[in-house]
């Protein structure tokens, strides 16, 4: 009858080389899965959504403003083109760029 309070196994020395198995694609594909489940979905909340819309068009609304009171002024026609051209430039990166940008947020 064998000894039960002994582990049924021996341990002795290896005479074998140490095999290097370093394929760890299955593990980092686990990793992976479990890092996506574990993200949150690429939406913002609807009251910060909300509160960003309402500030790029307000924002927007101020440049118009601006614009307007560029022209009024009498300034030099160069100057108040540059300055047309400077308050487009915002306005489409208010009107595109920042929205783009808003959804590809990760949160």
């Amino acid at each position: 009858m064998p000894n039960t309070t002994y582990p049924n196994y021996e341990t002795k020395f290896s005479t074998s080389p140490v095999e290097n198995k370093s394929d760890t694609a299955a593990q980092m594909r686990k990793y992976k899965e479990d890092e996506a489940g574990q993200k949150a979905p690429k939406i913002l909340p609807f009251e910060l959504d909300q509160n960003a819309v309402q500030l790029l068009g307000k924002m927007y609304e101020d440049l118009i403003m601006l614009k307007t009171l560029v022209s009024k002024t009498q300034t030099n026609e160069s100057a108040k083109e540059k300055i047309d051209e400077l308050i487009d430039i915002v306005g489409i990166i208010i009107l595109k760029d920042i929205p783009a940008e808003i959804d590809k947020m990760y949160l």
